[in-house]
């Protein structure tokens, strides 16, 4: 029948060039991206205000956003938001970069050996069973109330997506490619920085954008359980004096800042991606 021949070429090229032309513009897609999300936005905050005003509800039960970002813009004036987020951003980036790292390195160690594997995997899976929330009182009574005890905290929610992605990404590499590689009398060191890397570092980024936000929330239960400073501590201290206001302001920072980490992980993503695109072209170099 005509409906089972295969297409020709010339046919599949024309499919390509009329999808092609169905697809928005470059600049219009950038537009639509940018867009939407700001009129979702707008128009949120315009329901919120509305909402308010026709309920009649009072500042210490949900205040108005005009109010929140009144409080806002005095708090980022005077100093007090920007002391608070500084501690949060750092115990964040400090615990990320240790449980990623960790993550990452135990993971490559499981995915090259099935001993190994065995003989750790039952206890990080129990490990990771246990809530941290409940972990967190005695980390703090551990490591005290200061910086380290929510960098360990915000380390143990990090590590297991990335020890997960990691070993998922290195065991999905084909096995003809690194057969190829050692036929071609590859040394260990290539066949990883010239496939398994590459060729993992999508799984690893995934990793690395769920732990990001993670990474958000193990400070600032930290900083819930005890602390002297963060975004975390502020609402716990408004809380504490039914300043519903600030609490607003602190949970809009808290967002802001975890948002602010995510899409700096997609930046690099779309960087490391697209230079071991190059890398991962061929093993003709190897052959040289």
């Amino acid at each position: 029948m005509a409906a089972d021949r295969p297409l020709s070429l010339e046919a599949l090229a024309a499919l390509d060039e009329a999808a092609e032309g169905r697809r928005p513009s470059p600049a219009r897609q950038a537009v639509i991206r940018v867009l939407l999300p700001v009129l979702t936005f707008v128009v949120f905050v315009v329901g919120w205000e509305a909402l308010v005003y026709l309920a009649r509800y009072p500042d210490y039960i949900l205040p108005r956003p005009t109010v929140v970002a009144a409080r806002l813009a005095d708090t980022m004036r005077t100093g007090l938001l920007w002391s608070h987020a500084w501690a949060t951003l750092a115990e964040t980036v400090l615990g990320f970069a240790i449980g990623s790292g960790a993550g990452v390195a135990i993971g490559l160690a499981i995915s090259r050996s099935a001993v190994l594997e065995r003989m750790i995997s039952p206890y990080l899976v129990a490990s990771q069973a246990m809530p941290k929330i409940a972990l967190a009182p005695l980390v703090i009574i551990w490591f005290g109330f200061g910086l380290t005890s929510k960098v360990v905290i915000a380390a143990l929610i990090c590590f297991f997506p990335l020890l997960v992605n990691t070993v998922t990404g290195i065991r999905s590499v084909p096995r003809k490619k690194i057969e190829l590689m050692r036929s071609l009398s590859a040394t260990p060191a290539q066949v990883f920085t010239k496939v398994e890397w590459p060729s993992c570092l999508p799984y690893v980024f995934a990793g690395l954008k769920v732990s990001s936000v993670l990474a958000v929330v193990g400070a600032i239960v930290g900083e819930y359980i005890g602390a002297r400073a963060g975004l975390g501590y502020l609402i716990n201290a408004s809380g504490a004096g039914l300043d519903v206001v600030m609490m607003f302001v602190a949970l809009f920072a808290i967002t802001v800042l975890g948002m602010a980490i995510y899409f700096a992980i997609i930046l690099v993503e779309r960087r490391c991606l697209r230079w071991t695109a190059g890398v991962t072209q061929g093993p003709s170099d190897v052959a040289g």
